[in-house]
C-alpha cells in the first residue's frame, strides 16, 4: 500500500511541476519586454512552490535573475535611444534592481556563512587529527610496553614450564623407585643401633 501511495505522491508532484513549469515559460514568453520585470514576484512564487515541493530551483532561479538583468539592461538601452526615461520606468527600475540587489546580498551572505562553516569544520577536523596523531602515539607506545610484557611473560612461562617438567620427571621417579618395607626399617634400625653401640664404644677406650 505504501509504494502505491509513494507511486501516486510521486505523480501527482510530476503534474504540479509540469503545470508550474509552464506556466513560467509561458509568463516568461509571452509578457513584453516593458512588463517582464513586473512578473518577477509572480515567478518567484511560483519558484518558491516547486522549491517547497523538492524541485532544485536553484539553476532556473539563476536563469530567471539574468534575464530580469538582462531585460532591463535591453529596455534601459532602448529608451536611451527611443526616449528619456519615464518618472515611472524609472521608479519600476530601481526597485526591480533594489529586489535583485537584496536577492544578490542575501545569496552573498548565506554563501559566506557556508564558507565560514567550511573553515570550522576544517579547523575542527584538524584539531581531531592532531589528537589522533598523539593518541596513535600512546597507543604505540602501550604496544612496545606491551610487547616487552609478553617476551618476559614467555621467558617466566617458560622458566615454570621447565620446573612442572623437572617435578613431573621426579614424581616418575620417585612413584617408580623401590618402597623400603616394614621389615626394611627394622633390620635398618637394628644395624644403625648396633653400629651405634659399637661406635660410642671408642669413645671410652684409653691406650694410657
Amino acid at each position: 500500500m505504501w509504494r502505491t501511495q509513494i507511486r501516486c505522491c510521486r505523480q501527482t508532484i510530476r503534474k504540479v511541476v509540469s503545470v508550474l513549469g509552464n506556466q513560467i515559460k509561458s509568463i516568461i514568453l509571452k509578457a513584453s519586454l516593458e512588463r517582464l520585470p513586473s512578473f518577477k514576484d509572480e515567478l518567484g512564487k511560483l519558484l518558491t512552490t516547486l522549491d517547497n515541493v523538492g524541485v532544485d530551483v536553484s539553476y532556473l532561479r539563476a536563469m530567471i535573475d539574468a534575464l530580469m538583468v538582462t531585460a532591463l539592461d535591453y529596455y534601459s538601452a532602448h529608451s536611451t535611444y527611443s526616449q528619456k526615461l519615464s518618472p515611472e520606468v524609472q521608479s519600476d527600475r530601481l526597485a526591480t534592481i533594489d529586489s535583485s540587489l537584496s536577492i544578490a546580498l542575501a545569496m552573498q551572505q548565506a554563501k559566506e556563512v557556508h564558507q565560514f562553516s567550511i573553515l570550522e569544520s576544517i579547523k575542527s577536523a584538524n584539531t581531531r587529527m592532531e589528537e589522533l596523531k598523539r593518541e596513535q602515539e600512546q597507543l604505540e607506545l602501550r604496544l612496545r610496553q606491551l610487547s616487552e610484557s609478553l617476551s618476559e611473560s614467555d621467558a617466566q612461562l617458560s622458566y615454570h614450564h621447565g620446573v612442572v617438567t623437572r617435578l613431573r620427571e621426579d614424581k616418575i621417579a620417585v612413584e617408580g623407585a623401590p618402597v623400603l618395607l616394614a621389615v626394611d626399617a627394622e633390620t635398618f634400625d637394628a644395624l644403625r643401633v648396633s653400629f651405634e653401640r659399637l661406635h660410642n664404644g671408642f669413645r671410652d677406650l684409653s691406650w694410657e
